[in-house]
């Protein structure tokens, strides 16, 4: 766990309260694509590595714009 925080903290976005923007995403995705062997040269796509929903329902109700992360409706 001690080595995921960097990669999280990495991908958050300033401006999406802890969230993330794609290009975030894509760069921790590729960070850990490249340094992990039986990852090496695969795509992952971020549908299938992030679920925002929760997050974006949350931030609804509670009123919390959503603006530029990723799954922004």
């Amino acid at each position: 766990m001690h080595d995921a925080v960097p990669l999280v903290i990495a991908a958050m976005s300033a401006g999406d309260l802890g969230g993330s923007t794609e290009r975030e995403l894509q760069g921790v995705i590729k960070l850990i694509t490249d340094s992990t062997p039986e990852l090496k040269g695969k795509e992952l796509p971020l549908d299938c590595v992030a679920d925002f929903r929760p997050r974006r329902e949350v931030q609804r109700e509670l009123g919390i714009s959503c603006q530029g992360g990723y799954a922004c409706d």
